[in-house]
This record gives C-alpha cells, structure tokens and sequence, in this order.
C-alpha cells in the first residue's frame, strides 16, 4: 500500500511539479503530529434539538454539552484506555442540515494489537468497558429535564429576565 501511495504522489507531482517545494514544506512543518485512523461507536443524541426548530443551534450545543458532562461524570474512560479512546461530538448531514451525536471513538488498531499482546487489557477494554458504553441511555427523563432546564438557564441569561415571570408565559 506505501508504494502504492508513493507511485500516486510521484505521478502527482510528475503533472504539478511547482507543488514539491510546498508539500516538501508542509511534510516539514507537521511531520511532529501523531494521525490516527478512529473507529467509533455512535451513542446518539437526547434528542431536544430538532432540526429546523427555533433556536436549533444553541440548544443542539447545550444538549451535546450536558451529554459530555452527564458520559465523563458517569461512565468516564479509564485511565488505562484514556490515549485510545474518548467521547466526542460528531456531526452528521441530514436533508441538507447538519445533526450531532456523541461518539465514543477509539482507535480500534491499538486495540486490535491488545487483542494479541495484551489479551488482559483487550478484554477489560471490550468487556468491561465498551459493552457499558454502548448500553448507555441518552434519552432519559432525567437528562431531557437537565437539558432543558440548562436550555431555560441560558434564555434567562440572555433576555435577563427571571424564569417563570410573565415574559416566559
């Protein structure tokens, strides 16, 4: 696969050859960073933001906000899988709009190479981890109520008025 990339950059470069002193440059300057290929595990959404609904984004923000806070308060990643794994937010397109769920992205060839090195490690990572990842619960009551709740917090904020006064009826 490497000769194959390097055929294809040869080429590349072959048809742009102004191009080589800038990649030349850029391989420079970011040859320090570490990229890896995540795989991921989509735990969703609440589901209080709807697409299309008044005050979309900001709600869509504190939803994924309390999200994180509600994962990392509740099922925090060990501190053993904490350079493989994490919760993010990720953004997928839908009917030209833009929605977000929680990930629990890893990066699954680490883990794959635990499966023969450090067979201990793999299964505490599958088995005690990532099952209870991938059984949580984001649309509970209780966090469509913490949601909300931070949702009105942050109107209230805003327009400074108090919740619950006349202005919100």
């Amino acid at each position: 696969m490497k000769d194959d990339i390097c055929a294809n950059l040869n080429l590349f470069l072959g048809l742009f050859p102004h191009l080589k002193p800038v990649l030349n440059r850029m391989v420079a300057e970011y040859s320090h960073l570490k990229f890896t290929i995540m795989d991921y595990l989509v735990l969703g959404n609440n589901g209080f933001a709807k697409i299309g609904n008044k005050d979309y984004f900001q709600k869509k923000e504190i939803e994924m906000d309390v999200l994180l806070e509600f994962l990392m308060n509740n099922f925090p990643i060990p501190e053993e899988f904490s350079d493989t794994s994490n919760y993010k937010i990720k953004q997928f397109e839908f009917e030209g709009s833009i929605y977000c769920e929680i990930i629990f992205a890893y990066d699954d060839r680490i883990i794959e190479k635990w499966n023969d090195n450090k067979p201990d490690k793999f299964d505490r990572f599958w088995w005690d981890f990532y099952v209870i990842v991938e059984s949580i619960d984001l649309k509970t009551e209780e966090l469509t109520e913490r949601i909300k709740n931070r949702y009105l917090e942050s109107i209230n904020v805003r327009t400074g008025l108090a919740y619950g006064s006349s202005s919100d009826r």
